[in-house]
C-alpha cells in the first residue's frame, strides 16, 4: 500500500510539472508572435526608378558602401575628373604659390568651359583650384597638373596623368584611368562610381579642399595680363540656393560631356554622418539632383552607427621567416572595434568574418605592406533589398615580438576565426530538463521498489522461521 501511495505522489509531481512546461512554452509561443491583428514593422527599401546608369553611396569615415548600383562599371567621368586634379594639387603645393600658364595649357577644343587664361598669364594655386572646381575651368585645370608636374619633377601634363593613375591605384580605385587633368573626352579615361567615391574620400582629407569644394562663390583678383577680376560661381544647384538645394549639402562637383552624360559628386551631412554620393550617366539636366536627394534621403533616414566588436576573436599569429630561420612573430590581441553603417532592418548578429594573414612575413617591415585584416559581409536573404551586404575589410591592429628560432624553417601561421560555440534551443533545453527528471524518478522508482521488496522478503522470512518453531515445539 505503501508503495503504491509512494507511486501515485511522483505520478502526480510529474504530471503537475508536465501541465507547467507545456503552459510555459505556449506563453512564449505566444509572446514571439504578434497577434494576428496587430501590424508587423515595415522597414523602407532602397528606392527604385532612378535615372543613374551607376551610382554609390559611401561613409566618408570608413569607406563603406550603403547602397550602389553598378558601381564598378567604368563609364565616363567628364569634369568631376578634377576633384583628383585639385586634391593634388593642394596636397604637393602652397595655396600661394604662383603658377605662369603655357601654351598647352590653355590651348582647348571649341566650347571647352574656361575662364579665359592666357598663355603667360601668372595665377596663384588658390585661385586655379576655385576656377578648376565652381566654373569647371579646363584651363584652370590643365594649370594645376603643370603646376604640379613642375614642382615634382614629372614630364608635364602626361606625367600628371601618370601621378594621377599612381594615386588612384594607392586607393584602391584599380578601375580608373586617367589621361588628363580636365576630364575631357578620350576613350581611355574611364572611371566608376565606386572609384569617384573612394577619391573623393581622399580628397576630402587633403587641407583646403573643403573649402574649395563647397564654396559657392569667389572672386580671382587681376592678374599681370588680365585687369579686370573674375567673378565665379558653383554650378552646383545642391549646395546653392535653389529648387533642388539640399540642407546638409556640403560640396559637390559636376560634369559633362556628350559621351558620359551628367556626372555628379555630392558630399552632405546630417548629425554625425557624412555621406558622398556619386551619379554616373543620367540623361536628364536635373536627374542627377533628383537620383541624389533620394538616395541621401534613404541613407540619413533608415542607417545609424553601430558598434560592431570582434572582441572574441582568438589570437593570430603569423612568423617573421628571414633566410628560412624563424626570427619574430606578428601577433594580434584578435580585438576589433568599429563603428559601421546598418539599416534599421539588419542586426548587428547578421555580421559575419573572415580574417586574412599571409603565411608568414619575410621581415618585419613587410608586415606594412600586408597588414591582417578582417572582412566583414551581411548574411541574410533580404539584405541586398536594404544595402549593400559587403561592410568592408579593415586592418587589424598588430604588434611585433623577437622569438627563439626553432631553425626548423617551418612555423605555420596561426590565423584562427571566432570560436562558434552552438548554442541550444529553449525547447531542447526544455526537454533536456524533462528527460533529466523523468530519469531520476524512473530510478527513484527501482530504487523504493527495492527497499520494498527487501523489506518484504525480509518479513517473510521471519514468519516462516517463527512458524517452523511453533510447529517442532507443538511436537
Amino acid at each position: 500500500m505503501r508503495y503504491l501511495k509512494l507511486t501515485l505522489l511522483l505520478l502526480t509531481a510529474f504530471a503537475l510539472l508536465l501541465s507547467f512546461t507545456a503552459t510555459a512554452l505556449s506563453d512564449d509561443s505566444e509572446a514571439s508572435e504578434p497577434p494576428e491583428d496587430s501590424e508587423t514593422e515595415s522597414y523602407e527599401t532602397i528606392p527604385g526608378g532612378l535615372y543613374s546608369e551607376a551610382y554609390v553611396v559611401m561613409d566618408s569615415k570608413t569607406g563603406q558602401v550603403l547602397v550602389e548600383k553598378n558601381m564598378n562599371e567604368q563609364l565616363y567621368p567628364a569634369s568631376i575628373t578634377k576633384i583628383l586634379t585639385v586634391a593634388l594639387a593642394l596636397q604637393y603645393c602652397d595655396q600661394s604659390e604662383i603658377h605662369t600658364m603655357s601654351a598647352e595649357a590653355v590651348r582647348l577644343p571649341a566650347n571647352s568651359s574656361h575662364i579665359a587664361l592666357l598663355a603667360g598669364e601668372e595665377i596663384s594655386v588658390r585661385d586655379l583650384a576655385y576656377a578648376a572646381i565652381l566654373p569647371s575651368a579646363n584651363d584652370a585645370a590643365n594649370g594645376l597638373g603643370e603646376h604640379v608636374a613642375q614642382k615634382l619633377g614629372l614630364d608635364g601634363l602626361s606625367g600628371f596623368a601618370e601621378l594621377m593613375n599612381q594615386t588612384a591605384e594607392e586607393l584602391g580605385a584599380v578601375n580608373s584611368h586617367f589621361v588628363n587633368a580636365s576630364g575631357l573626352p578620350d576613350e581611355e579615361h574611364v572611371t566608376t562610381a565606386y572609384d569617384m567615391a573612394l577619391i573623393t574620400k581622399y580628397a576630402l582629407g587633403v587641407d583646403g579642399f573643403r573649402e574649395v569644394f563647397g564654396r559657392i562663390q569667389y572672386t580671382i583678383q587681376p592678374t599681370n595680363l588680365n585687369e579686370v577680376a573674375r567673378n565665379i560661381g558653383t554650378q552646383h544647384y545642391m549646395i546653392a540656393q535653389s529648387i533642388y538645394y539640399y540642407e546638409g549639402a556640403t560640396g559637390g562637383k559636376l560634369g559633362w560631356t556628350s559621351a558620359s552624360k551628367c556626372t555628379c559628386v555630392t558630399v552632405a551631412n546630417r548629425g554625425d554622418r557624412e555621406l558622398i554620393c556619386v551619379s554616373l550617366k543620367t540623361n536628364g539636366a536635373h536627374d542627377k539632383y533628383e537620383d541624389t536627394t533620394k538616395l541621401f534621403d534613404y541613407c540619413f533616414d533608415n542607417f545609424e552607427y553601430v558598434s560592431v566588436s570582434l572582441g572574441n576573436m582568438s589570437e593570430l599569429v603569423v612568423p617573421v621567416v628571414e633566410n628560412s630561420i624563424t626570427t619574430g612573430q606578428i601577433t594580434s590581441d584578435g580585438s576589433f572595434t568599429m563603428k559601421l553603417l546598418l539599416h534599421r532592418a539588419v542586426a548587428n548578429n547578421d555580421i559575419l568574418s573572415e580574417y586574412a594573414a599571409p603565411e608568414f612575413y619575410p621581415s618585419a617591415e613587410s608586415v606594412k605592406d600586408d597588414v591582417p585584416t578582417v572582412t566583414l559581409e551581411l548574411d541574410g536573404d533580404n539584405v541586398e533589398q536594404y544595402m549593400y551586404a559587403q561592410l568592408g575589410t579593415y586592418q587589424l591592429d598588430y604588434s611585433y615580438s623577437r622569438v627563439e628560432s626553432d631553425f626548423s624553417g617551418r612555423y605555420a601561421a596561426a590565423v584562427r576565426p571566432i570560436d562558434n560555440v552552438p548554442t541550444m534551443s529553449m525547447p531542447a533545453k526544455v526537454f533536456l530538463i524533462i528527460a533529466s527528471i523523468i530519469a531520476l524518478l524512473i530510478i527513484g522508482l527501482f530504487i523504493v521498489r527495492a527497499i520494498n521488496l527487501r523489506r518484504y522478503r525480509s518479513r517473510r522470512l521471519g514468519r516462516y522461521s517463527n512458524r517452523s518453531k511453533y510447529i517442532k515445539y507443538r511436537d
